[in-house]
């Protein structure tokens, strides 16, 4: 069975926010990404992420929002950022650990204070992202390695931990059935716009700690099973406005199964 990993980019965005707009110039303002999806021979779109981002007069995030408040707080190396509704209930929370270089060593999101997803986070000694392990406890471990040149990600190698997993769910008749799913570990290979950098996310949103992403714009995809067969081909592709920045990022699968489309606007 060959898995099929599509290559959406979410942003981690815990609430929306809302205030003043005096913004410094340059900082994102919205982002809005749809998918379509074919399965199965039915094609389904999808909104994946709509934000509306807002800055302090100093140009960091503000946190507050329309129907609550954030608020985010660091104590030496510990980043703590918690939500709450109008009563004052914390809904959310993530919580960064820094490591000594800066960079995250990891990081624990709940929700409802019920853990809801885990990251921990290796480098080389350039600084580069070279391990990613994300526990999700609804789900299971997945691992990510990642092997970086001149500051890209050129190849990663997906580990789903278990191997399997088996589900009860009803069929079309209403009956109990047992469903085991078999994930099979993904390699992909990619590939870089050498001409164009990568606008560090954190760096155009407010954010202080530094981004884990490669230095260039994507380019190309190759998903490969562990076996080596060639699964699917991502391409990316660009639109800019007169200052050279990412108005938009397409992304095409060369099955035809998928596409995305990520727009941005500017302050």
């Amino acid at each position: 069975m060959k898995s099929k990993i599509f290559l959406l980019t979410f942003t981690s965005l815990i609430g929306l926010v809302a205030c003043d707009n005096k913004a410094p110039k340059d900082r994102l303002k919205t982002i809005y990404q749809i998918s379509k999806l074919t399965f199965n021979g039915k094609e389904e779109t999808f909104k994946c992420l709509s934000d509306t981002f807002h800055y302090a007069q100093d140009g960091t995030r503000d946190f507050n929002m329309a129907d609550g408040t954030g608020k985010e707080e660091r104590i030496d190396n510990v980043i703590e950022w918690k939500s709450y509704n109008q009563a004052g209930k914390e809904i959310n929370s993530r919580t960064t650990y820094l490591n000594e270089q800066g960079l995250e060593d990891s990081v624990v999101t709940k929700s409802d204070n019920q853990l809801s997803n885990a990251h921990k986070y290796l480098y080389d000694a350039a600084g580069n992202l070279i391990e990613d392990r994300d526990y999700n406890p609804s789900f299971h471990l997945v691992i990510s390695k990642y092997k970086v040149i001149d500051g890209n990600r050129t190849e990663e190698t997906v580990i789903n931990i278990p191997g399997t997993d088996t589900l009860i769910r009803s069929n079309e008749t209403g009956e109990a059935e047992q469903v085991i799913t078999k994930y099979e570990d993904v390699i992909l290979h990619h590939e870089y716009f050498p001409d164009k950098l990568n606008v560090p996310r954190n760096e155009i949103t407010g954010i202080s700690k530094p981004d884990k992403e490669s230095k260039n714009l994507h380019k190309k995809s190759v998903q490969l099973t562990g076996k080596g067969d060639t699964v699917d081909v991502f391409s990316f592709r660009y639109n800019y406005d007169s200052k050279g920045r990412v108005l938009a990022k397409i992304q095409e699968a060369r099955s035809g199964e998928y596409y995305d489309s990520t727009s941005y606007t500017y302050y």
